[in-house]
């Protein structure tokens, strides 16, 4: 059993810290491509689907950190508005099923 006698050094803290936050950096890009692949995917498979009664067609495929990220920021309206999907159609082809 080892017992903790002196603390680490300042320098020590920080290079963990910095390590720590670079790992998370790139484990959250990761987290995003992986995402991103799956709303492309289901997109896709949205393509074929025909109109649904009552509720129309998916006009865009948003991921789900994403979207409530940006509901987060900008609001549920803005993210709903028909600028905002138009903006989203021209960014992300791939994430747009049908055109609105």
């Amino acid at each position: 059993m080892h017992l903790i006698t002196k603390l680490p050094s300042d320098t020590a803290i920080r290079d963990a810290l910095i390590k720590e936050i670079k790992t998370g950096w790139e484990l959250n890009k990761q987290k995003e491509r992986v995402d991103e692949i799956r709303a492309a995917h289901e997109a896709k498979v949205l393509r074929q689907q025909k109109e649904v009664k009552g509720l129309g067609r998916c006009v865009a495929q948003i991921p789900a950190d994403t979207y409530f990220l940006l509901q987060r920021r900008y609001g549920w309206e803005e993210i709903n508005s028909k600028e905002f999907l138009k903006h989203w159609q021209k960014t992300y082809p791939h994430l747009s099923p049908h055109k609105l």
